[in-house]
């Protein structure tokens, strides 16, 4: 497991220099517009794309040649999930690395940063959930456009909502109590953990029936 741990952080490391350009711009753009939560929500962009950077190199031959080594196909997918899980921490560490430095810059913060993040961070899982799959199924590139439509689609509808919707108005209609709202994103976090164990599984059982 950590010899194939290193080998994917080395293939990342080809990506490492123009994402790190990426998420300096975001940086910059973030704190002159003073909006910390535009990193964020860019963050989970690059953090998904990351996550299939190595896919890539493991469709022109990799596969093969590590299922030529006394390797586990079980061990092989544990490492990609594993690998989602490191791009996640990259996703917290830039989001609390840009709400510091909006803070230290321009004085403000971002209302309900913790439950932000925690939705973020559901979001990442749950799209991963699903590529992750589709990818061992279908190849990386046809999952790059499944990728943007799942991308795409929440955002649109999360856009249109609050300008359309009112919370409390949503409150008082839905009779739901606002304590019941604000563990919304808790809750959407923990059900996509679930998501991510059991993609895990599907991953698991398509990649073991592939041939090479």
């Amino acid at each position: 497991m950590k010899g194939l741990l290193l080998r994917e952080l080395y293939n990342l490391k080809l990506y490492f220099r123009q994402y790190l350009l990426v998420l300096v711009c975001f940086c910059v753009f973030g704190i002159g517009m003073d909006m910390p939560s535009y990193m964020m929500w860019m963050s989970l962009v690059v953090g998904i794309n990351l996550s299939f950077s190595a896919f890539t190199m493991d469709e022109a031959g990799g596969y093969a040649y590590l299922l030529s080594c006394p390797l586990d196909r079980k061990d092989m997918v544990l490492e990609k999930y594993f690998t989602v899980i490191l791009n996640a921490v990259m996703i917290l560490t830039y989001s609390a690395l840009g709400e510091f430095l909006n803070h230290l810059i321009k004085g403000t913060g971002t209302e309900s940063w913790l439950a932000t993040v925690f939705v973020v961070q559901g979001i990442y899982f749950l799209v991963t959930s699903v590529l992750v799959p589709v990818a061992y199924r279908y190849g990386v590139e046809k999952t790059r456009i499944v990728m943007m439509l799942i991308i795409l689609t929440p955002v649109v509808v999360i856009l249109v909502s609050v300008k359309i919707l009112d919370m409390d108005a949503l409150i008082q209609i839905s009779g739901a109590s606002r304590s019941l709202f604000d563990m919304l994103p808790y809750l959407f976090f923990a059900a996509s953990l679930m998501v991510f164990g059991g993609s895990y599984l599907i991953s698991l059982k398509v990649f073991e029936k592939m041939e090479f």
